[in-house]
């Protein structure tokens, strides 16, 4: 066999060796990182709520949320009404109370004060609204009988991880909140990021209500 004949075939043999190695490193970068990865993924996604079946007229609605407290040392969100006695309290305009030592949402108290928030949330549009809860300290909340977060048990400033709240029809939806603050600091907030928005904010007051 000539020199050159052997050059020639070293050459193709060289080719088909790199295009192994090239369709081998492709099925590995498939296998760990596929081409479908987003960073939401993970992300926990919650479908399947449903509007009020007969949505309220604008004259049966009271802006804000209504609110029952209950005034002891509560160190678990299961026990807010089996301790005490509630008293209601001034409705809630919005959920992004945060505060060091002034009183706990709208009750009468800076420490040992658990809430029953209970009302509605209207989704203005359909779509996958990305929400997140700050707490401090229990908190278990539920949007239209599903339970989208808890975190039960005492604990300073938490912000959950962003969850995925599908809504596949416009309109109010009921909201339920438990809550407590034992001493010390408190925050109870709800945030949400609209569908194809990109800024995260304060739920705004007008999308909360309750029945007259």
């Amino acid at each position: 066999m000539s020199a050159t004949a052997i050059s020639a075939r070293s050459k193709t043999q060289g080719r088909r060796y790199s295009g192994w190695i090239g369709v081998c490193s492709l099925l590995i970068s498939l296998t760990f990182y596929p081409l479908t990865a987003n960073a939401d993924e993970d992300d926990e996604t919650i479908t399947g709520a449903q509007p009020i079946a007969s949505q309220p007229s604008k004259s049966d609605i009271e802006p804000g949320l209504s609110v029952t407290y209950y005034y002891a040392m509560f160190e678990d969100v299961a026990y807010i009404s089996k301790l005490v006695k509630g008293k209601p309290g001034q409705p809630i305009a919005m959920l992004d109370h945060d505060t060091d030592t002034g009183k706990v949402l709208t009750s009468k108290r800076s420490m040992g004060v658990g809430a029953e928030i209970r009302g509605m949330i209207q989704f203005p549009e359909a779509g996958t609204y990305i929400l997140r809860i700050n707490s401090n300290d229990g908190v278990k909340l539920s949007i239209a009988g599903i339970l989208v977060y808890e975190d039960p048990y005492i604990h300073s400033d938490i912000m959950s991880d962003p969850i995925n709240f599908v809504v596949e029809k416009a309109g109010w939806y009921d909201l339920e909140i438990d809550y407590y603050q034992k001493k010390g600091t408190s925050a109870l907030g709800l945030y949400w990021t609209p569908p194809q928005g990109d800024t995260e904010v304060a739920v705004p007051a007008k999308f909360y209500g309750h029945l007259k």
